[in-house]
């Protein structure tokens, strides 16, 4: 473990110190509703008892484009973790195009959603397009949670969206939404998410003005965050990976479907550890059959606990 991580003796008393989250902004993140339509529509679509017909995903569609719901980040979603090309705007579709590593959402997330929706409007394989929601809704939520935090230089009421999108508004004991998955599969890693959220939000207490000032202070806190992150997008493909070895049928088909696109979106930060393992990660996804304690044990050693 990182001895300069919060809450170790290197950071001054913040706000954090309680170990609770406490509102940067005046109110809470709209973000919280986001989560909420998260969670209907897996209760309509992958968390179902038997599989969803065309109006469920019609249904979980009308939740889905809201206005202010999930969709609407969707489309305008880009990767802190990448430069932004000189003048390039997200929101703006054609000019996006070009980017698909920086404007992540409307050009590699948002084809897959529309994809998905239509084809289980049309009662096309329930399975494998309701995992296929669920995986890509994870990556925004992975990919959120940071970039919120990034963006909380500027807008200190981006630090809650960034809370809001880890775990639904909740508290270190319970999360919602991405944050549920996290604390399901390996309560530590979830704990260390939860502590990297309250590091940025320490920072932001400390260097509380409308523009932060202290650039190495939050370098700290992002770093912190972005390792536990990780770590914690590729428990979700390992759990996959594990889990898709037991199924059969459509139900495999589907855990091997959310594995891909899962293992797509980690595909920045495993290369970035293991340039080997990422290559290894994208053949082996697409082998058939596939490798699945092979590939798990690949993704869990490229990218540690932090």
């Amino acid at each position: 473990a990182d001895p300069n991580a919060f809450p170790g003796d290197g950071w001054e008393a913040c706000v954090s110190d309680g170990g609770d989250w406490q509102l940067a902004g005046a109110s809470p993140p709209g973000s919280i509703g986001r989560i909420e339509g998260f969670e209907s529509m897996a209760d309509l679509l992958w968390r179902a008892e038997a599989a969803p017909d065309a109006n469920a995903f019609i249904d979980a569609q009308l939740i889905y484009i809201e206005d202010g719901g999930f969709g609407s980040r969707v489309v305008r979603r880009y990767d802190s973790h990448v430069a932004q090309p000189e003048g390039i705007d997200c929101r703006d579709a054609e000019a996006a195009l070009p980017y698909p590593d920086f404007c992540v959402g409307p050009v590699q997330m948002l084809p897959i959603i529309n994809d998905a929706f239509d084809a289980g409007a049309m009662g096309e394989e329930p399975w494998i397009n309701a995992a296929r929601l669920e995986a890509t809704f994870l990556w925004f939520l992975y990919v959120s949670t940071y970039k919120e935090a990034n963006t909380c230089q500027t807008t200190i009421a981006d630090c809650d969206s960034s809370w809001a999108y880890y775990g639904g508004g909740g508290q270190r004991m319970d999360p919602s939404g991405y944050g549920a998955y996290v604390r399901a599969i390996d309560p530590e890693v979830h704990s260390a998410v939860f502590d990297g959220l309250l590091a940025v939000r320490c920072w932001r207490d400390l260097d509380n003005g409308e523009q932060s000032m202290n650039a190495e202070l939050a370098s700290q806190a992002f770093g912190q965050l972005d390792s536990a992150l990780d770590r914690s997008f590729a428990l979700l493909l390992v759990d996959r990976l594990i889990s898709a070895a037991g199924l059969e049928g459509d139900r495999q088909a589907a855990a091997i479907e959310a594995a891909r696109i899962i293992g797509h979106g980690l595909d920045r930060a495993l290369r970035a550890a293991d340039p080997a393992a990422a290559d290894a990660l994208a053949a082996g996804l697409m082998a058939n059959p596939i490798d699945f304690a092979g590939l798990a044990a690949l993704v869990g050693d490229a990218i540690p606990c932090p």
